[in-house]
C-alpha cells in the first residue's frame, strides 16, 4: 500500500474505527490524546451525582480519571463506530455492571436523550468530524441542564495543518472561529485555554501541538 493510500486510511481509523486496524488506532488515539483527555476532565466542574455525557469516547481507557476526580458520578457515552462501543465496555465492564457507565453507538448528529438531562457534557478531538456543527451544537445545548457546562477540547488549526493525514474530512478551527460557532448556538463562552505539548502523533512522529479547552455555558433558567 502507498504512503498516500496509509494516510487516507488513518485518517478514515480516525473519524470512525473499524476492524483490526480501528483497536490499534483506537490505542493510538488514547496514548496521543491523554493528557489533553486528562486536561479536559480536571478542568470540570464536576458535582457529586452529575450525569456527564462524552461525545466520542475511543476506547474508554481514561474513564478511571473521571471517576478518580467523583467517584459517584453516572457517565453516558456516545460514539459512532460500534468497535469503539465494544472496547469502552469491555475496558469499564464493572461501571457498566454497576449501571455507572453507559455507551452507546449513534449517527453522531442526534443525541438521544432528553431534554436537559445531562450536568456536564465535554468531547476531546472530535470536533473536526462534526459533519452537521450547526445541529450537534444545539443537540448539545438540548441535552444540557440550564447553567451547566459543555467542554471541548482540540488541536488549533494551526497545528492540525501540519500533520500528514488531515484531508477533507477534516473541518479546523482556531479559536475565534470556534469561540463565534458556540456562541451563535446559544452558549456564553466562560473560558478558552490554550495548552501546548509535544506528543507522538497518529502517524507516529513527534509533533508540537497547541491546543485549546473551552468551556461553554447554557442559560440559566
Amino acid at each position: 500500500m502507498s504512503e498516500r493510500n496509509d494516510l487516507k486510511e488513518l485518517a478514515a481509523q480516525l473519524h470512525c474505527p473499524s476492524g483490526e486496524a480501528g483497536i490499534a488506532a483506537g490505542d493510538r488515539m488514547f496514548r496521543t490524546n491523554g493528557n489533553m483527555i486528562r486536561k479536559t476532565i480536571d478542568s470540570m466542574e464536576i458535582l457529586p451525582c452529575d450525569r456527564i455525557l462524552e461525545i466520542g469516547f475511543g476506547n474508554g481507557k481514561h474513564l478511571g480519571t473521571l471517576y478518580k476526580k467523583e467517584p459517584m458520578v453516572t457517565y453516558y457515552g456516545v460514539d459512532t463506530s460500534d468497535l469503539m462501543v465494544d472496547r469502552a465496555h469491555t475496558n469499564n465492564i464493572s461501571h457498566v455492571r454497576d449501571e455507572m457507565a453507559f455507551f452507546r453507538q449513534t449517527d453522531g448528529i442526534r443525541l438521544p436523550y432528553d431534554n436537559a438531562f445531562f450536568d456536564i457534557a465535554f468531547t476531546v478531538n472530535t470536533i473536526y468530524f462534526w459533519e452537521h456543527p450547526e445541529i450537534q451544537l444545539c443537540e448539545v445545548y438540548r441535552v444540557l441542564a440550564p447553567g451547566r457546562s459543555f467542554y471541548c477540547a482540540w488541536v488549533d488549526r494551526i497545528s492540525m495543518e501540519a500533520l500528514p493525514f488531515v484531508d477533507e474530512r477534516f473541518t479546523l478551527y482556531g479559536i475565534a472561529e470556534a469561540e463565534r460557532l458556540f456562541r451563535a448556538h446559544g452558549f456564553t463562552v466562560i473560558t478558552s485555554c490554550a495548552f501546548e505539548e509535544e506528543v507522538r502523533s497518529n502517524a507516529g512522529n513527534e509533533h508540537k501541538r497547541k491546543y485549546w479547552i473551552i468551556k461553554a455555558r447554557k442559560a440559566a433558567l
